[in-house]
């Protein structure tokens, strides 16, 4: 098989899976998760920046860590990391040609066996995470991939938005689970995570709102202290924040299990580590910044992001978009902006860039805001007419 067939076998994947599908798939390669400490993170926000920073900070501490984030960017290898790095093509290639064999197998006895892309990315890694000797799996998964690993050392909650999806995510929880951590959450989303827990006797830690202290931002770098220690992470959007207490919280949930991570460990892990598609800057000055929010949550996280930074920002900023111009300007105009929205399409969209940017004063601020593919492209035509 090469590389380029294992990518087309995995985006040919339906998005949703058979009953049991993961676990089923897992089993037909002689159960890899089994030889391994997986760590598994689900919610509806913020799982992939929380196991990257996870990640760097295990790592940082000594352990090998393989880690599984989705969605992709550039080519599904991206998604399969160990050592903080993606992993080769021959592995990949490797452990994807176990899948597409281990697939037929399972259909010979289930013809209605249907893997979705999520369960032969999660299969995939975990063949590889056991090829390289990996101390951890840290892996993000989706609600109906969950079932795929019995008995996680650790799940992690991320965000969770509403008390449906609240449920969905609780009842993948069983009595096998390890501790659980989740992130801050809404009383009554918490209430819910807390009865499962509670239910199926399971250790459940929270960050502390009251042992966490703001102390600066830029647009390069935030600070701030939990628990009296100080941490600093190297990226200017402030909903991070919440994603790096979950990380402290589950750095200290390992540690109560005998795998030390200090507070030195995390510091210098995450401070540079970049969160790809998370306010990215650049420029400085005119102040190019570009963030995902394609969706309303995503764009109120902004717009709080923008408000702790509110000196960096021109109170006419112009805001670069797919779409949604009136919704866009009515939100930023809640944080006393009035913004120029400009609709540009990834067509033509070099032309007008370079004419809008010709514009500029070292003191005009410039958002970059869409879904990851849009930003991806506008960003790569920005930083073109920036050299």
């Amino acid at each position: 098989m090469t590389y380029t067939n294992a990518e087309k076998m995995i985006l040919a994947a339906p998005h949703i899976s058979s009953p049991d599908a993961a676990k089923k798939l897992c089993a037909a390669i002689d159960s890899p998760e089994k030889r391994t400490r997986v760590i598994k993170v689900m919610g509806e926000s913020g799982k992939s920046s929380t196991v990257i920073l996870l990640s760097a900070a295990v790592s940082a501490a000594g352990y090998r860590v393989g880690r599984l984030t989705t969605p992709f960017i550039h080519s599904v290898r991206e998604s399969v990391c160990v050592d903080e790095k993606p992993i080769s093509i021959d592995l990949f290639t490797d452990s994807a040609e176990k899948v597409k064999n281990a697939i037929a197998e399972v259909k010979k006895e289930d013809a209605d066996f249907s893997p979705s892309a999520q369960d032969m990315l999660i299969a995939i890694a975990l063949l590889a995470f056991d090829a390289c000797n990996c101390d951890f799996a840290i892996i993000e998964t989706d609600t109906a991939a969950y079932s795929a690993i019995d008995a996680p050392l650790l799940t992690i909650i991320t965000t969770i938005n509403d008390q449906k999806a609240a449920r969905e995510i609780c009842a993948r929880l069983d009595r096998q689970t390890g501790e659980t951590v989740t992130a801050m959450q809404s009383r009554e989303i918490y209430k819910i995570i807390f009865d499962k827990c509670a239910e199926i006797n399971c250790r459940l830690s929270m960050p502390l709102r009251n042992a966490f202290i703001f102390m600066s931002a830029s647009l390069k770098r935030i600070e701030f202290t939990y628990q009296t220690k100080l941490y600093s992470i190297g990226t200017g959007a402030y909903y991070q924040i919440y994603n790096m207490l979950t990380v402290i919280e589950a750095a200290e949930a390992l540690s109560r299990l005998g795998f030390r991570i200090s507070n030195v460990d995390i510091c210098s892990a995450v401070l540079g580590q970049g969160i790809p598609l998370r306010f990215e800057m650049l420029s400085v000055m005119p102040t190019i910044i570009v963030d995902r929010a394609d969706s309303e949550n995503r764009r109120r996280r902004l717009i709080e992001t923008l408000k702790m930074q509110s000196s960096f920002i021109s109170k006419n900023p112009t805001v670069i978009c797919e779409g949604g111009r009136r919704r866009i300007s009515e939100e930023f105009a809640l944080m006393g902006r009035d913004a120029k929205v400009t609709e540009i399409a990834e067509k033509g969209a070099r032309k007008i860039l370079r004419e809008l940017i010709s514009t500029l004063g070292e003191n005009d601020t410039v958002i970059i805001s869409g879904t990851s593919e849009y930003c991806e492209q506008i960003s790569k035509i920005t930083k073109e007419i920036l050299m």
